[in-house]
């Protein structure tokens, strides 16, 4: 069976969280680093290949929008976590960071999900889902 996009966002969703449970007990810096680049492609990729199908369900639009902000503070988030800060500030940052992801999982693997399932064919999932592992792949 192919995967769909639900599957692999679940996938994504649950390896990120264990990452960064993993890195706020360690302290790692190279596993934050990991985080960074991979919270990035997962939101670009979902952002080209699985937002805009969203977006246009209209009991689900709002929240579309308001995950694309989530991202947004995300994207902000990690950008701000550079070298020239110090220790104390980038883990606080950090751990802003994993509840505003933690809350962005929650969302959609709930009622995003739900609603999505309503609207998009099985299908088109799976073909969501290999654009949207493509479109990573692209960005390695």
């Amino acid at each position: 069976m192919k995967e769909d996009i639900y599957s692999i966002l679940k996938k994504e969703h649950e390896d990120v969280s264990g990452k960064m449970d993993k890195a706020e007990k360690s302290e790692s810096k190279a596993e934050l680093e990991k985080i960074k680049k991979e919270l990035t492609a997962h939101m670009e990729a979902e952002e080209k290949e699985y937002y805009p199908a969203l977006e246009l369900i209209k009991e689900i639009k709002e929240l579309t929008l308001e995950a694309i902000e989530e991202h947004n503070v995300v994207k902000i988030l990690i950008k701000q976590m550079s070298d020239g800060i110090s220790n104390e500030v980038l883990w606080a940052k950090f751990k802003v960071l994993k509840e505003n992801v933690e809350h962005h999982i929650s969302e959609e693997e709930g009622e995003i999900f739900k609603e999505s399932k309503k609207h998009i064919s099985s299908e088109d999932a799976e073909e969501i889902g290999k654009a949207f592992l493509n479109s990573k792949k692209a960005m390695r």
